[in-house]
């Protein structure tokens, strides 16, 4: 993780600028002791204690239901001995690609704190850009660019052999799509399926301690990604210029998300 604070402005006016850039892409190039961070769990069979918590948090309605698990992605008790160890530790790798993303979020915001800025700090996390991805196929891969951009095909003794690289850098590793579907409980489908929730829905947290003050809050308002660059300049006081080097601008499309804070 990059992380870069500098003051902007002048005098009394200058503020801290911060630029970080943090990864959890499937499990991806991590250190060896972030790919420990996490036993294997069932989340794949478990995505019921998934909307359990998310009903007990009102981040769903309490009536809500689990979509059906489709009929192409087999069962958790459906799966081999082999089967069950090898997916439970790509899973176990991918989380601990969260936990390692997590953990420098967190070094971040202590930054912050101790530039004395937090309280007037603009918080936006957004969990992904698209819902999780099936793109592992329903084995996973050690090679997610390989298998499915390039038709490699992987069999499971050759999985297993590579069990212990997966996050290192002899791997490109992807978890099997019954995870992905676990993991957008409590929606339907998965990334490639753009028609449902599951595939194009996320959640956000938004902290902004001088001007949000119910702090653990909820939001039933719909928004999108193109409310994000308007909610920052009316947060930041800023016009966006009609001209910019001559060229006129088109209209910002999206709505500052401000009023809902």
């Amino acid at each position: 993780m990059k992380l870069n604070i500098h003051a902007t402005g002048e005098g009394n006016a200058k503020k801290p600028e911060v630029q970080a850039a943090a990864k959890a892409r499937w499990g991806q190039g991590l250190a060896e002791d972030a790919t420990d961070a996490a036993p294997g769990r069932r989340i794949y069979a478990g995505h019921g204690h998934t909307l359990a918590r998310q009903i007990r948090l009102g981040v769903v309605p309490p009536d809500t239901k689990l979509t059906a698990r489709p009929e192409q992605i087999p069962a958790w008790d459906a799966l081999s001995a082999d089967q069950k160890r090898l997916y439970a530790r790509m899973m176990e790798v991918y989380a601990g690609a969260l936990s390692h993303a997590d953990y420098n979020i967190g070094r971040l915001l202590d930054a912050v704190e101790q530039s004395g800025q937090m309280d007037n700090t603009l918080v936006i996390f957004m969990m992904g850009d698209n819902g999780a991805s099936a793109e592992g196929t329903q084995q996973g891969t050690t090679n997610e660019v390989a298998t499915a951009a390039n038709g490699v095909t992987e069999s499971l003794p050759f999985l297993l052999s590579m069990i212990d690289e997966l996050g290192g850098p002899l791997t490109y590793n992807h978890y099997p799509v019954g995870w992905a579907h676990a993991m957008d409980t409590p929606m339907q489908w998965t990334k490639q399926i753009a028609s449902h929730l599951g595939g194009t829905r996320n959640g956000m947290v938004i902290s902004w301690a001088a001007r949000i003050k119910d702090k653990g809050g909820l939001r039933t308002q719909f928004c999108h990604v193109i409310d994000i660059v308007p909610t920052i300049y009316e947060a930041a006081g800023i016009t966006p210029p009609d001209m910019l080097d001559g060229v006129k601008q088109k209209p910002l499309d999206g709505t500052s998300l401000v009023y809902t804070f």
